[in-house]
């Protein structure tokens, strides 16, 4: 049989195999605002996934809503996460700890607008443009990314006196950031570089 008749079968059994598992491939570009939060909760990335299991101790079966609905504190550091997608269905988190980890694309976090602390430090994040929403944050982890554009910090009005932004290790261009920089400082924001 030849590679090409073996195209079908194989194309067929990788199908089966990421229906089996749950969850799709871990792909930056999904349209998380299409997935739903409602029945079993899928998760882009299967250390996502088994961080969200081990924090309610629910090792198997379904992940439903009702199970999420008062998780407030979520530790992922350091489990080689690539991908958030699901993430935008655990409403309840005010402290998110994603640190160390491969991020690029923070977009399924904008629906999360109780955090008050979230670290995502050392990942590979360059588009802030999703958190300019998350008015309750109080701390806020960035350092050791690939952020240069502080505009959407300045955005998101519920930053103020007393909040902090760690930004140390990004490329930003510090001239060409002052603008910014400034309107954070008077706004009472501590920005630690």
């Amino acid at each position: 049989m030849s590679f090409s008749a073996q195209s079908p079968r194989l194309a067929l059994g990788l199908s089966v195999l990421l229906v089996a598992l749950g969850s799709p491939a871990c792909d930056d570009s999904s349209d998380y605002g299409s997935w739903s939060c409602d029945g079993a909760l899928r998760f882009a990335d299967a250390r996502l996934e088994q961080t969200v299991r081990d924090a309610l101790g629910k090792p198997t079966g379904d992940l439903l809503p009702e199970d999420v609905a008062g998780l407030t504190y979520l530790e992922g550091s350091s489990r080689q996460i690539g991908a958030l997608g699901g993430v935008q269905c655990l409403t309840t988190l005010t402290e998110l700890y994603l640190g160390d980890n491969q991020i690029s694309d923070v977009r399924p976090l904008a629906p999360l607008k109780a955090l008050q602390d979230l670290v995502l430090e050392v990942n590979a994040i360059a588009d802030i443009g999703p958190l300019d929403g998350l008015s309750n944050l109080n701390a806020l982890s960035l350092h050791s990314n690939q952020i240069g554009d502080l505009a959407p910090l300045v955005a998101n009005t519920g930053l103020g006196d007393g909040d902090v932004v760690w930004l140390a290790d990004n490329p930003i261009d510090m001239s060409a950031q002052a603008a910014n920089i400034q309107a954070l400082e008077d706004r009472g924001v501590v920005l630690v570089f």
